[in-house]
């Protein structure tokens, strides 16, 4: 019996002999999170911190109330306030919010190491810095508001089951590197739509080692082998920025961006970094085998043009009706894409635009 007594269990004991215990708290409430200076200042677990002398239970609402915060331990919650200026690092343990996630003006939140945060719905028009280099991010329900995501490790579930991120004006999401994994997992059979608006920026950095794929991936969340789950890609007339400064300088080399169960739309603009001008490259947008392709010509082969090439026609996704329904659930009627972005800014002429 000694062995399974906490420290709270002990101070408890003591508290009760003194007269001075006050029992655990049994009703949820919002719970505001407050630096003791007596102590770290900083951490979660510490009930020092927090304004009912207790750490968040299950149902709480959680204000970090603009503060730098570490998070560790295991709690389900319901919404979680950061603040103007405030901080989450979550680097070990695994926090799920089933309610809203608000932000705040320079709003951050750190995910590393072997910390998990699971949001299921997010909609504020501040924007909010998510950068992933480890453990794992994602994403359950709807999330729409204005976010700045970076991965550069570890997992971002863009959506998990029914999941849907829609990246609104002025949102931007960045896959740095191969390290990570970025896309999609399920156990339900779900529809998670990754869906780009007018203003939205997806952008793809190689690494030494090529890029990570947006794809379907075994998260390890669930006992399955493989993701039970559709997936589908809507660029929605957002950008398309692809780094491909890392790679550039060899031989010929073909790098998949994206691979979804369906792919929609088209970007507005496409943009490329890092090609010399002795090096072409193109862009496949392929709505046969729902994959987005980069592919460099060998260096000193070519003189740094970059095409754009779509195969098969858009509208095929809409045969496939448990996934169409999820791609125009709200979003109206969808017409064919316009097959032409700009490239780097500039209007392509009918040559540089390839049908296969």
């Amino acid at each position: 019996i000694r062995d399974s007594l906490s420290a709270d269990d002990i101070l408890a004991y003591f508290q009760t002999g003194f007269g001075i215990y006050e029992g655990e708290r049994t009703e949820t409430t919002t719970v505001r999170f407050t630096p003791d200076d007596r102590s770290d200042g900083i951490r979660w677990d510490n009930k020092l911190n927090w304004n009912t002398g207790d750490r968040p239970m299950e149902g709480d609402s959680v204000d970090l109330a603009s503060n730098w915060v570490n998070y560790s331990g295991t709690h389900e919650i319901n919404d979680l306030f950061i603040g103007d200026n405030g901080r989450l690092d979550v680097e070990s343990g695994r926090l799920d919010v089933t309610g809203e996630l608000h932000g705040g003006a320079n709003a951050q939140i750190d995910v590393d190491e072997a910390g998990q945060l699971w949001i299921e719905n997010y909609s504020d028009q501040d924007e909010l810095d998510i950068d992933v280099d480890g453990g794992r991010f994602a994403n359950t329900g709807f999330f729409e508001g204005l976010l700045d995501l970076h991965v550069t490790d570890g997992q971002a579930l863009l959506g998990f089951d029914d999941a849907v991120m829609e990246l609104s004006n002025g949102s931007v999401v960045t896959v740095d590197g191969d390290d990570a994994k970025v896309g999609f997992d399920g156990e339900d059979g779900g529809v998670s739509v990754l869906r780009m608006e007018t203003g939205s920026e997806l952008r793809m950095i190689a690494d030494g080692s090529g890029f990570t794929t947006i794809e379907e991936f075994r998260s390890g969340v669930h006992d399955s082998d493989t993701p039970d789950v559709l997936s589908a890609f809507d660029m929605g007339e957002g950008t398309l920025l692809v780094d491909v400064g890392a790679i550039a300088g060899g031989g010929a080399r073909s790098e998949v961006l994206v691979d979804t169960d369906q792919v929609v739309g088209m970007f507005d603009d496409v943009e490329f970094i890092g090609l010399g001008n002795k090096q072409d490259a193109t862009l496949t947008v392929d709505y046969e085998t729902d994959k987005l392709t980069v592919t460099l010509g060998a260096a000193g082969q070519g003189t740094g043009k970059i095409n754009v090439a779509t195969v098969g026609n858009m509208l095929n996704a809409a045969d496939d009706v448990e996934i169409w329904d999820a791609l125009t659930e709200g979003q109206g009627t969808y017409e064919e894409a316009d097959p032409t972005p700009t490239v780097n800014g500039t209007e392509l002429d009918e040559n540089d635009i390839l049908a296969a």
